[in-house]
């Protein structure tokens, strides 16, 4: 059976790395110099006022709260400020809250548009139901921007944004377009279709009268799409300058198109799974001293949770983007005797990725073990749950070669389950725990979605992964490593 969850030490912590960011422009449009108005803006976006517990340190999930109020705008452009201006428009309600902005821009030049996002605190911007800037967490102002290839007609946006604690505060949304190499406020009166349907090049006009929806779900954006972690090696490296044409990808044997592609520009969240009894000691005391530099490795917005695991699983610190906060929390989990659990360690992993991640996220075990436990979950059923929750699993184990000596029926072995879901595999020794080579690796990986098909929810579905002729004659001695398949979610 799963398990419902980890034991937990101590109080739970989610935090989120404080970041620099150079000095901003004060240049603003004055209709775009507050959060909003009560008074309905055609056109424009329709913002949902939410208050927040304090000490939440990164965007809440919406979905699980209710709105105070709503409030409409053209566009966001405030400047920072000292929270002492209080919440420009709206209320004096200075720290703690949310705001969730919705609507629709119309375009009639399709091609490259980049968007910045500057905020403090947290942010994320959305174009399609597509994660396009993530400046989540607890930070003073800091600039993120993207480019997004746009086709003509109407795309939906999403700007969220969080104030924690006093001090500051600002949200600055700018846009420049195909040819225009000057960054400009964002303003939906810049991006309105013709008034005359008859005008319309792109789109239908049926369509632009219509309210824009705002449902943004874990579902949506989970089941719609598939979505492919890849990493690819040549000598062992990982190749960062592959492109979309570069890859082909297959579901079922049947060849897809590619709906999205990137690369190392998904946030993580990482459950690191450190095995506990004694024969871990002198690896642990290895992996306490590399803590901190791994972590490195990783992005601000990347999260982790550390769990130890022997007979028992222990949840020492939750989901947290912090790197001392991690390296403590690592150094903290005791060590205690016992023969570990490997399947079941695994399982309530997963479960707690399914329960506790981000919607936006990719999703890793990463676990440190003999490799020497036994299993009350089987491989199968490890294997689909991780499967279906679209997780990576890697691991580092003894120096290669080294047996697994509980050859009973119920010994466990992770190997296997590694290569299914397209983790890494690394060897460890007393001198060495190449804990900061893993997270790289799972950092440094491609990205590709593609429309899931229709089918049976529940069905598995194999995924293969392959390169174009002219990108293997390119690369030597490469390896591709992606999971092989997936589970089809409940419609």
């Amino acid at each position: 059976m799963l398990i419902r969850g980890f034991r937990q030490s101590g109080a739970r912590v989610l935090l989120a790395v404080v970041c620099l960011t150079p000095a901003v422009s004060r240049a603003q449009s004055d209709d775009l110099a507050t959060f909003g108005t009560t008074v309905v803006i055609p056109g424009g976006l329709t913002g949902k006022i939410y208050f927040l517990r304090p000490n939440t340190w990164v965007l809440p999930d919406f979905e699980r709260l209710e709105p105070v109020g709503t409030i409409y705008a053209k566009g966001l452009y405030i400047y920072p400020r000292d929270f002492r201006e209080g919440f420009p428009g709206i209320t004096d309600r200075v720290e703690w809250f949310a705001l969730d902005f919705t609507g629709r821009f119309y375009i009639d030049k399709p091609g490259d548009y980049e968007f910045k996002v500057e905020s403090d605190d947290g942010s994320k911007l959305y174009i399609d139901q597509r994660l396009v800037i993530d400046n989540d967490g607890d930070h003073p102002p800091l600039a993120r921007s993207s480019i997004v290839n746009l086709s003509g007609g109407i795309h939906s946006i999403r700007l969220s944004y969080f104030q924690g604690p006093r001090f500051g505060l600002a949200l600055m949304l700018s846009v420049s377009g195909p040819g225009d190499r000057r960054l400009r406020p964002f303003n939906t009166d810049n991006f309105k279709p013709p008034s005359n349907p008859d005008d319309w090049k792109y789109g239908n006009p049926k369509e632009w009268k219509e309210p824009p929806v705002a449902q943004f779900s874990r579902r949506n954006l989970r089941d719609e799409f598939v979505s492919v972690p890849i990493e690819v090696l040549s000598h062992d490296k990982p190749v960062k300058d592959l492109r979309q044409s570069d890859f082909l990808i297959y579901d079922d044997r049947e060849a897809k198109e590619i709906a999205s592609f990137d690369f190392a520009n998904q946030p993580l969240d990482i459950v690191l799974l450190m095995e506990n009894t004694a024969g871990m000691t002198p690896f642990r005391n290895r992996l306490d001293s590399v803590a901190l530099r791994a972590l490195s490795k990783l992005d601000h917005r990347d999260h982790v949770a550390v769990v130890g695991f022997g007979g028992t699983q222990l949840l020492t610190i939750g989901f947290c983007a912090r790197p001392d906060k991690v390296a403590a929390a690592i150094q903290a989990t005791p060590r205690r005797p016992g023969v570990a659990q490997l399947n079941e360690a695994i399982a309530a992993a997963t479960e707690y990725l399914r329960d506790d991640s981000r919607p936006e996220a990719a999703l890793a075990i990463v676990m440190v073990t003999l490799n020497e436990g036994r299993r009350q979950v089987s491989d199968r059923a490890a294997r689909d749950a991780m499967w279906q929750g679209n997780i990576t699993l890697s691991g580092l184990i003894p120096t290669a070669g080294t047996a697994v000596k509980n050859r009973g029926p119920d010994a466990a072995d992770v190997q296997p389950l590694i290569e299914a879901t397209g983790g890494d595999l690394l060897y460890m020794d007393r001198k060495n725990v190449p804990l900061d080579q893993i997270f790289e690796r799972l950092r440094e990986r491609y990205l590709i979605t593609y429309r899931a098909p229709e089918g049976q929810p529940k069905t598995i579905h194999t995924v293969s992964v392959d390169l174009t002729p002219e990108a293997k004659a390119r690369l030597q001695d490469f390896k591709i490593r992606a999971r092989g398949a997936y589970v089809i979610a409940a419609r």
